[in-house]
């Protein structure tokens, strides 16, 4: 026997066969005690099937995250197979092509093990580029980067010292700059000064001229 305080869920008819459903409960599941249950909008979409609709979203979300881990997968196998290309450019002294695919590893998503050494070997190339100041600058940018994203990498670890030296070449580059516009400038005065007692001389010679007999 199934006990008053059981729930039973059934198409809820009564109110209607005798006319007086009420406007504020709508036709729906009732419980048995005159107060409908409220209507699941899936139900009436899927037919109520909801075990069915569930282990189809869950097949879907299962196949997304797949395949966002399978693009993940892939890229780190092509970033790879780029780091090895550029590795071997390096080992014909082919700087210049080795740069441009290092820089194409550093400009995609990072992944470790793989950007953080692209970062290293590229800010060593770096430092060989011409001209010295603009090399210098993109050196501490990509290793100062290195240093931000992977703080743990062990090619993080190597290049404090370099870096550490790197930003005091800097000052010191930054301080022959400013020697040499002084310089520069005081070469331009001296020459404006020579020019200006060239012209006295110049002139002292006239007058002598002029006040001879």
């Amino acid at each position: 026997r199934i006990s008053d305080e059981t729930f039973m869920l059934h198409v809820n008819t009564k109110d209607n066969e005798n006319g007086r459903r009420r406007r504020d409960r709508p036709l729906g599941l009732s419980n048995r005690k005159g107060t409908n249950l409220k209507v699941c909008p899936y139900s009436v979409v899927f037919g109520g099937d909801f075990r069915m609709k569930k282990i189809v979203l869950l097949i879907i979300c299962t196949t997304i995250i797949l395949g966002l881990n399978g693009c993940a997968v892939l890229n780190a196998i092509d970033q790879r197979s780029t780091l090895s290309s550029a590795t071997e450019m390096i080992k014909k002294g082919k700087d210049d092509a080795a740069i441009v695919l290092l820089e194409e590893i550093c400009s995609k998503k990072g992944v470790k093990d793989i950007t953080d050494e692209a970062m290293f070997k590229l800010g060593l190339l770096y430092l060989d580029h011409k001209p010295v100041g603009d090399g210098l600058t993109k050196a501490i940018n990509i290793i100062e980067r290195l240093h931000k994203e992977y703080p743990e990498s062990e090619w993080t670890i190597q290049t404090v010292p370099l870096f550490k030296f790197l930003k005091e070449a800097r000052a010191a580059r930054r301080k022959i700059d400013e020697l040499e516009e002084i310089n520069s400038s005081l070469s331009k005065e001296n020459k404006k000064l020579n020019l200006d007692i060239e012209k006295i001389k110049t002139l002292d010679l006239e007058l002598e001229e002029k006040q001879s007999p």
